[in-house]
């Protein structure tokens, strides 16, 4: 549906009001709901947002407020067309959305596959003890089941776990 005002833009936003028992619907783009808001700020009529004005402000994206990182100065907004970061700090600047992406795609934000021998250094104390409290659960099953390859392994695991490695 096209905007009311424009007829060229795509309509995003909806308004419809009850005013005098008279119901009006208005489809607007978001650079005419913004246009009309500033222009008819504090008017109560139908031709106005009135005191919607506010409100469709704050559900529209601002060049003012869209997120921007400090260091590379990527938008957020282009992050999303390009599917690609800036740069490293990139993560922190846009830390809360890439956690609310990352769990809207894939479930959940936290890595629970495989790492590489070289990052079990880098554990943080709580996913190390997580991470051995499961290799000697997994241990515990192996020795039970008699599996002692299997069970040496784990060992093995859980000794590097331990050392630090």
């Amino acid at each position: 549906m096209l905007c009311r005002d424009c007829h060229k833009a795509q309509a995003t936003v909806f308004l419809k009001a009850a005013i005098n028992n008279k119901v009006t619907e208005m489809h607007l783009c978001a650079a005419c709901a913004l246009k009309r808001s500033e222009r008819h700020a504090g008017e109560h009529e139908p031709a106005g947002l009135g005191p919607m004005g506010g409100f469709v402000k704050e559900l529209l994206p601002s060049e003012r407020r869209q997120l921007a990182c400090g260091e590379c100065g990527l938008k957020y907004a282009e992050f999303r067309e390009s599917g690609r970061l800036g740069c490293p700090s990139c993560y922190r600047y846009f830390g809360t959305q890439l956690r609310e992406l990352l769990a809207r795609i894939h479930g959940s934000c936290s890595h629970a596959g495989r790492r590489y021998r070289d990052t079990l250094s880098g554990l943080s104390d709580r996913e190390r003890a997580e991470k051995m409290a499961a290799l000697r659960a997994a241990l515990k099953v192996a020795v039970e089941r008699e599996d002692f390859e299997a069970a040496a392994r784990l060992r093995d695991e859980v000794r590097e776990l331990e050392n630090g490695r």
